[in-house]
């Protein structure tokens, strides 16, 4: 799990650093989709500031503001992951049909769970920052290995990596 959310994080990147190389050779500014997205600190940190920025600044943009996040930040921040887990659902049911329905929605659910924990927990304890930095960055690292199977099992069967052989 651990090389296979590293070969998410380096095809994502890599695919999408191509593309705004050559348009940021052309001088076209293009902003980053990952902000250092090994160093999140929590699920908060991770969704909200370094993985998918273009999908942030979206759904900030077109669900959260207009469900009054600010105000109603429960309802809105589940709609928004909500979302996220019904497109990648989507994505999965086009690439190989019904086969592991639901399990990136369960992702998505568990993740969405786990931000909301924080935030709660957080606010509580009267903190912004619960841990150190080293301990919240492999705690993160943790919690993303032991839901990434609810992601990578769906996957595994669009890129099946069983198959590749080295030599």
């Amino acid at each position: 799990m651990f090389i296979f959310l590293w070969c998410c994080y380096f095809g994502a990147t890599g695919f999408t650093d191509l593309f705004t190389g050559c348009f940021m050779q052309t001088g076209i500014r293009v902003s980053e989709m990952f902000d250092r997205p090994f160093l999140s600190r929590s699920p908060r940190d991770f969704w909200g500031r370094r993985w998918n920025l273009y999908f942030r600044d979206l759904a900030h943009r077109n669900i959260f503001i207009p469900l009054r996040g600010v105000e109603r930040p429960l309802l809105a921040t589940f709609v928004v992951f909500f979302v996220s887990g019904i497109f990648h659902e989507y994505i999965i049911i086009i690439s190989v049909g019904f086969q592991k329905l639901g399990w990136m929605l369960a992702f998505f659910m568990v993740h969405w769970l786990g931000t909301i924990l924080q935030t709660v927990i957080g606010r509580w304890m009267g903190k912004k920052e619960l841990l150190p930095r080293p301990i919240s960055i492999l705690l993160h690292i943790f919690w993303m290995l032991i839901t990434l199977p609810l992601l990578a099992e769906p996957l595994l069967l669009v890129v099946p990596v069983h198959t590749w052989h080295l030599w």
